[in-house]
């Protein structure tokens, strides 16, 4: 990049009143001069100047200034070698970034704040957000057109591009260049961003700041990492009348759902024997049915080849409930940084007891068990959810099988049969996990509870899941306003189980002025990255006297930790995890393979207890002829599929329960739907994917390997971890002995495989014959 790089100009087609020729200078920030500088800022005679930062490469943060004729671009390189190049980042500070004399505004202004400060260290003051004025969901293309003055003005398809490219990882600069332009003529012809709150980083308490920022960088590449492209598996029976194309989704995870302003559809069909591409928009979702309206004409279709939804999927209502926190936060609107359990969790302080509200027990509880009696370090967990004076925050670490919803329904029952008054509320990140909880207290024979459940989730998907507690189950959308009916919902219950994301529904507030916020148990919390916090923290701040963290992080991760290694969960606040109560014995598993997770994974810590006779405990299949195959950017196995089938056939002729779990999704979704074609067994809820089985269990788990060249998904520990502790009777691992013995015999299940020698391999044949 040569130091002011002249590009010819860009013309904006935004508005649709007349927009000047805008010329573009490129400078290096090493290259940047006073002289410059002056230049720029003496045509933004208004006082504003808009303002973007994004990334135009991996490595290179790109900030663009603009006034009304011009915009500046300035490139800033990485790494920290600022000697090279602190005289241009002092102008640029000094001149524009800290100068009151002038207005910044941003669309992202939160963004743009990220950039600025987690790279480069600088700081904004007098920073506008604008999105902040609007009535809108910040991230809809609505928010974007009230921003810029109204849609009556603007070229709309132009405004739907600008949005795209903001949802980028990369932004183009002639793009970045119109976003300041845009920003700098919208703040210049309205009067609505007068009295906006104001931005000014460098006023804030320096934890407050970093905490902030960090939560805001951590949120976008978050978002970043969502799939721009995703493949819908769809029934074969579809229907056309209209222009609009009606199916049925086959598949939670890849459902058809309300496209956002940004997603359209890619429907691939077959029609008069050629394969024709059909764009569309998704106008109907109810649960499994959903309708696409074709933005061109579809002829004959003769049948559905491929569909597909392009662009990102929009933030949900707690990560964008999450990012609006942390706007308010930059901009002074909210004291969330100060709240007690802000102060405990990530400033490892210890604020004054007056800071939080005074414990709602008067007197020690007695710890009540469930119907089988508690180990000493069960009973040790409970004890410390009970003691909110002394601990109003809990971590508890449980391996696996070590009976994590048993404490918890435990510490439920003790609670709600003392002296407490007020709510209790257990949630974790995903459904299936609540629901096992909710599961626990039912089988405990405690009924005092409602669970609250999307109607995304529950609705033509997953009724059966809660049949056992169907009377206990509240649907979004049978939340109310009314308090007298959601009161009769509720019906005097003081436990309600959602997930975390439930707290962040725009209709629960009913529900939670009924039974306040003041106990919160979080399951799977190693699963939790710390930010996803802030939404109840935020909202329950003078109700909540107790947060008690249950998980294991030796088991999966936070959504992303793989690609963006700083993420946090709870159990890396070192802090925290310093005083965490340890479960320290496993009732799932058998013993051979509790030792061996006991050994390898759990520094030897972890006892184990299981009912004797199962000598036959684990197997593994050595399928020779198998073969890993890539299907787009994973993997699967076709004849480690067809053993997996058949030892599912042979148990399910012999009565017993099982299911399959295998690393990679085509081989889960191939599996399935053999089984599903063939017909001789149930398929529905038989075959997961790793990451979808953590805190399930069966007597019998069969598990896929697929791998047999490249080690892939095996170097991943804490899924490893998941995956062989997930049996209650038998473990039964296909894979191939010369790869699993060779190139993967560092892995996890290498070197359990080798530990437990010749005697567990069996070939395909012995197999066909054995089970």
């Amino acid at each position: 990049m040569t130091s002011t790089t002249h590009s010819p100009y860009i013309t904006p087609d935004v508005f649709k009143s007349y927009s000047p020729t805008v010329n573009i200078f490129s400078d290096n920030i090493q290259d940047v001069t006073h002289g410059r500088v002056d230049t720029f800022l003496a045509a933004a005679s208004n006082g504003i100047i808009g303002i973007t930062a994004s990334k135009v490469a991996k490595k290179y943060t790109v900030v663009a200034f603009s006034t009304e004729f011009e915009v500046m671009v300035i490139h800033f390189p990485p790494g920290s070698n600022w000697k090279r190049y602190n005289r241009g980042v002092g102008i640029i500070s000094s001149a524009i970034l800290l100068n009151m004399d002038y207005k910044k505004f941003a669309f992202h202004m939160d963004l743009t704040v990220a950039h600025l400060y987690i790279k480069n260290g600088l700081h904004i003051t007098n920073g506008v957000d604008m999105l902040s004025t609007s009535t809108k969901p910040r991230h809809s293309v609505e928010a974007f057109l009230e921003a810029l003055g109204g849609e009556a003005g603007l070229m709309k398809p132009a405004v739907l591009r600008l949005f795209k490219s903001l949802c980028g990882r990369h932004t183009p600069l002639d793009k970045l260049a119109l976003q300041a332009w845009c920003a700098n003529r919208a703040a210049s012809q309205t009067d609505s961003f007068k009295g906006a709150p104001i931005i000014n980083t460098i006023i804030l308490p320096r934890q407050h700041r970093e905490v902030i920022i960090q939560t805001i960088h951590d949120a976008q590449r978050l978002h970043l990492l969502k799939p721009q492209e995703v493949k819908n598996d769809v029934a074969a029976e579809f229907a056309v009348k209209k222009g609009n194309l009606s199916m049925s989704s086959e598949r939670y995870g890849t459902r058809v759902r309300l496209s956002s302003g940004h997603q359209s559809m890619l429907v691939e069909v077959e029609h008069g024997g050629e394969t024709r591409a059909l764009t569309g928009r998704v106008s109907r979702v109810l649960g499994r049915a959903s309708t696409i309206h074709l933005h061109e004409s579809s002829g004959v279709i003769q049948s559905i080849k491929s569909v597909k939804t392009i662009g990102r999927e929009a933030p949900t209502n707690a990560e964008a409930r999450r990012t609006l926190l942390m706007v308010h936060a930059l901009q002074r609107r909210i004291t969330l940084m100060t709240s007690y359990f802000v102060q405990r969790i990530w400033f490892a302080s210890n604020p004054s007891a007056s800071i939080l509200p005074p414990p709602s027990l008067t007197s020690e509880l007695e710890v009540i068990s469930p119907p089988r009696p508690l180990n000493a370090s069960q009973h040790s967990a409970v004890a410390d959810i009970l003691d909110e004076a002394k601990k109003p925050i809990t971590v508890i670490h449980g391996p696996p099988g070590t009976g994590k919803t048993t404490v918890i329904a435990a510490a439920v029952i003790s609670k709600i049969r003392g002296t407490i008054k007020g709510g209790i509320w257990l949630s974790a990140q995903s459904n299936v996990a609540v629901k096992n909880v909710a599961e626990k207290l039912a089988s405990s024979d405690f009924f005092d509870f409602k669970i609250l459940v999307s109607k995304d989730f529950h609705f033509d998907w997953h009724e059966h899941l809660y049949e056992r507690i169907e009377e206990n189950v509240i649907r979004s959308d049978n939340f109310t306003d009314s308090g007298t009916d959601m009161e009769r919902k509720l019906g005097g219950v003081r436990v309600i189980l959602c997930t975390l994301s439930m707290f962040s529904h725009p209709r629960i507030s009913c529900a939670t002025r009924l039974l306040p916020v003041q106990t919160v148990i979080f399951d799977e919390a190693s699963q939790i990255e710390v930010g996803d916090y802030f939404p109840v923290l935020a909202a329950h701040q003078s109700s909540l006297r107790k947060l008690v963290f249950i998980g294991d992080d030796k088991q999966l991760p936070p959504y992303g930790q793989e690609d963006l290694n700083d993420l946090r969960s709870i159990f890396e606040m070192e802090h925290l995890r310093k005083d965490a109560v340890f479960l320290d014995t496993q009732y799932r598993m058998p013993l051979i393979i509790g030792a061996f997770i006991s050994r390898n994974v759990y520094d030897g810590k972890l006892k184990s207890q299981h009912p004797a006779g199962y000598s036959k405990c684990c197997s593994f299949i050595d399928v020779k002829r198998g073969k890993e195959l890539r299907q787009g950017k994973s993997w699967k196995n076709l004849e480690e599929a067809r053993v997996v089938i058949n030892i599912a056939e042979k148990l399910h002729q012999q009565g017993q329960s099982w299911r399959i779990i295998t690393p990679y999704d085509p081989q889960r979704s191939f599996i399935e739907s053999q089984l599903k074609r063939e017909g001789k067994i149930p398929w529905e809820d038989k075959c997961f994917n790793v990451d979808a089985f953590q805190g399930n269990e069966d007597d019998v788990i069969i598990v896929s390997i697929v791998r047999t060249e490249k080690i892939g998904f095996l170097r991943e520990p804490r899924r490893l971890n998941v995956m062989l502790t997930r049996c209650k009777k038998r473990l039964i691992v296909c894979t191939s002995r010369s790869f699993i013995c060779g190139e993967g015999s560092d892995t996890l299940v290498g070197k359990m495989a080798m530990e437990f020698g010749d005697c567990v391999w069996v070939s395909e044949h012995q197999a066909g014959l054995t089970f």
